[in-house]
C-alpha cells in the first residue's frame, strides 16, 4: 500500500533509526522468524537520492545514511534469493558491457 503523504524527513529518519535499533540484536530473531524484502529499501534509497539531488534538499541528504544502516542491519533477514536479485539489478550498472547472464 503506497503512502500518499510522505513522512517529513525528520520523522522518516526517526522511523528508520528505530527499525535499526529493533533489528540490531540479531541473536533474537532468525530468518525463519522474520523475512524482509530488500526491494522497498532499495527503492526508498533511490527515491530519496533522486529527490535530494533534484531539489537540492539538505534534509533529504541526511536520510541516506539511516537507509543504508537499515539495509545493512536487515540484510540477514533478506530471503535467500535476495543476493541473486540484487546482483541482477546492480551488475548491469556496475559493468554495463557484460550481459546480465554472467552470474
Amino acid at each position: 500500500m503506497a503512502c500518499r503523504d510522505p513522512l517529513p524527513p525528520h520523522a522518516l529518519s526517526a522511523c528508520l533509526l528505530a527499525l535499526v535499533d529493533l533489528l540490531l540484536p540479531q541473536k533474537l530473531l532468525s530468518r525463519s522468524d522474520l523475512t524482509l524484502e530488500w526491494r522497498p529499501l532499495y527503492d526508498l534509497y533511490l527515491r530519496v537520492k533522486k529527490e535530494s539531488i533534484c531539489r537540492m534538499h539538505p534534509a533529504l541528504w541526511g536520510l541516506l545514511d539511516p537507509i543504508v544502516q537499515l539495509a545493512v542491519v536487515s540484510s540477514c533477514y533478506f530471503p535467500p534469493t535476495a543476493t541473486l536479485e540484487i546482483l541482477q539489478e546492480l551488475y548491469p550498472q556496475i559493468h554495463p558491457s557484460l550481459s546480465s547472464n554472467t552470474y
